[in-house]
This record gives structure tokens, sequence and C-alpha cells, in this order.
């Protein structure tokens, strides 16, 4: 798969002293770069039934589509778990629809690129 710089934070330590996190992952090889999937719209239904999440896609790339209720660790109440693990590009341009999203009062989503 595609490896993200993701969750990199930055915050006030107070004063006027500032912290950021400093890491970059990558392969000793150069690789192609593919630019990772981009959130583009996410629209629940009226009902509430379900929510439709697009975003930008590369074709014959796979991704996974993972939702959370409080943005905590997998394995963690509200943690991330994976809708899909092999949804296949649709071009440059993807749509996902999770038809389970009734039983949630609120729930955030990302997208990874999981091509082999």
């Amino acid at each position: 798969g595609v490896m993200a710089n993701d969750f990199v934070g930055l915050g006030g330590a107070g004063n006027d002293r500032q912290w950021s996190d400093n890491f970059q992952v990558g392969l000793a090889v150069a690789a192609p770069v593919v630019p990772g999937p981009v959130m583009q719209s996410l629209v629940r239904a009226s009902d509430g039934s379900s929510a439709t999440l697009v975003f930008t896609s590369h074709p014959n790339r796979t991704y996974a589509v993972d939702y959370s209720t409080s943005l905590q660790a997998a394995g963690q109440p509200g943690g991330w778990q994976q809708l899909t693990g092999s949804l296949v590009s649709q071009g440059i341009q993807t749509e996902y629809t999770d038809r389970q999203a009734s039983g949630l009062p609120h729930a955030f989503y990302r997208v990874r690129d999981v091509t082999q």
C-alpha cells in the first residue's frame, strides 16, 4: 500500500513555545508517488439510513474505508473499524455508501489506499 504521513500534529506548549511532530516515512528506493485519496464530499441521507462519501482516486487502485465514532485507536470503544478493504477505484473519483449509518448519531470516515 501507499504510506502516508497522516496525523502530524502541531500544538502550543504555552508562552512562546510550540511543538510539532517531525517524521517521514518512505522507501530506500525511489517509487512512483501516487497521491493519497482526498475526501470530496460526505452526504447523509435525509432519513439518516446511509452516508455516501466521494473521494479522489486513481485508476487501478484499491481502497479501504473505515469509520469511527470517537477517533480512538482501532480496538477501542468507538475506534476505527473497517467497512470495506476491497473498494476498487471507479476512476479519478470513487463513491462509497455506508448503509449501516442509521445506528450512528455521528461518525468520522477515512479512506486508505491498500493497493498491493
